[in-house]
């Protein structure tokens, strides 16, 4: 699975709050939904060191990178 495609599994995740929904969508099991759920922080970190400066990033993963 692509970073890219992360991304949009959690940003899909934090919209509906149900792991067997996004595990459906993107036909994956909803093991592997819960485990990119649980690694979240580590995916938005690769997101904002891949990102070039001036680029707006997910509002979720800003957040998540000022608490942590």
């Amino acid at each position: 699975m692509t970073l890219q495609e992360k991304v949009e599994l959690l940003d899909m995740y934090h919209r509906l709050r149900s792991a067997a929904a996004v595990a459906h969508h993107f036909k994956i099991n909803e093991f592997s939904t819960k485990t990119n759920v649980k690694i979240e922080k580590e995916i938005c970190e690769a997101v904002a060191a891949v990102t070039p400066a001036g680029v707006e990033i997910l509002h979720f993963c800003e957040i998540l990178l000022i608490l942590y």
